[in-house]
């Protein structure tokens, strides 16, 4: 698998906000949160409500209050392609202390996973999903579940049909 990756020296980067009003300054806040919260962020910080459709949760209450965040997971996927067919998807959850990411190559129809405790071992060389079988059942099942939750998630194979071509050129995609 040598397109891209999930590990955390690519996905976990820090956040900077500068809002003053709001937010005080050089404040700092070492929590795991995912992009999906930005958008209820930025809503909750205007006094506008959330959309009931929209995903994700505000971080004011992490911020302003210090109170826990709602989410203890974070979901991460990625996806590559080679002539506008899925090739490669890979997903991800993460906790603070374990990451588990599952990679399906479409090619070849494989199927991995792989099982890193991130406090242990941060730069996740140390595949332990044969030793921590409950740990891995267990975050499958948050994957799985999320997953189920994510419309279109699946990657879609195969070409374009002439109809969608059509489509797509009156919308200008292409």
């Amino acid at each position: 698998f040598i397109h891209g990756n999930l590990y955390d020296e690519i996905i976990k980067v820090p956040l900077f906000v500068k809002c003053e009003k709001i937010i005080p300054r050089a404040k700092i806040i070492n929590h795991q949160v995912q992009l999906i919260d930005i958008a209820p962020t930025i809503l909750n910080a205007l006094n506008i409500t959330k959309p009931k459709s929209m995903q994700g949760s505000s971080l004011l209450p992490l911020i302003l209050k210090n109170k826990k965040h709602p989410s203890f997971f974070a979901f991460t996927e990625f996806a590559a392609s080679y002539k506008k067919i899925k090739e490669l998807s890979k997903e991800s959850v993460r906790t603070n202390e374990w990451k588990l990411i599952y990679t399906k190559d479409i090619r070849n129809n494989n199927e991995l996973y792989e099982l890193y405790n991130v406090n242990l071992d941060p730069e996740e060389n140390h595949n332990v999903i044969e030793k921590e079988r409950n740990i891995f059942n267990f975050l499958k099942s948050k994957l799985d579940d999320w997953r189920n939750k994510i419309p279109c998630s699946e990657p879609i194979a195969g070409e374009l049909t002439e109809e969608m071509k059509k489509v797509l050129k009156s919308l200008g995609y292409l």
